[in-house]
């Protein structure tokens, strides 16, 4: 078992080591408001952070650009008892991006986005939270200074997040709706 479980991480690990592949850490400011759910007041703003790959496709403009992050999101309302309450949905979310480069500095990226549900706090709407969450993204990454890229990003939801019932019906509604604002650190650069 430990043979099966070494082999693949020593491959990947020379395969980035040796390789045109960059990766970098990165983080910033989730505004997130959901579509279709109580039609929020106000915006949640939450974190995001992670790390991405940076894969050039040949010698093209074109790149391949995954990433691994944890993604708060959700809304805030007050509506219930006068007060103002938090309505969090914490994902790990696997944007699979491709990018154009523009030029050295800048580069606009569109995909897609996988997340899954670590934890919520929806108790109140008595609502299902689902599990996983497909949604469309698009940004732009601008290099700032040596190695430090400022990105923003608009993520679509398409699909339901949550489910409730009333009266025997199950009713499936909200999207999600996230404007990311935030950095990029290279540790391996290699988009130029």
């Amino acid at each position: 078992m430990k043979k099966i479980i070494c082999i693949p991480a020593l491959l990947l690990i020379s395969f980035v080591s040796f390789s045109q592949v960059g990766f970098g850490i990165k983080g910033g400011l989730n505004i997130s408001k959901p579509k279709g759910i109580v039609e929020p007041k106000t915006a949640r703003f939450a974190g995001y952070g992670g790390a991405r790959l940076y894969v050039p496709l040949g010698n093209s403009k074109f790149s391949f650009d995954p990433e691994l992050l944890f993604s708060a999101k959700g809304f805030t309302d007050d509506w219930i008892d006068n007060e103002r309450k938090v309505f969090s949905y914490n994902y790990l979310t696997l944007p699979i991006l491709f990018s154009y480069r523009f030029d050295c500095k800048t580069r606009l990226m569109a995909g897609g986005e996988v997340a899954y549900l670590l934890s919520e706090n929806d108790d109140y709407l008595h609502t299902h939270t689902k599990n996983f969450d497909f949604g469309l993204a698009i940004g732009v990454d601008h290099e700032v200074a040596k190695r430090l890229h400022a990105e923003i990003r608009y993520v679509y939801g398409i699909t339901k997040i949550n489910s409730s019932s009333y009266d025997g019906t199950t009713y499936h509604n909200g999207n999600n709706r996230v404007f990311q604002i935030g950095m990029v650190y290279d540790l391996k650069n290699k988009q130029k």
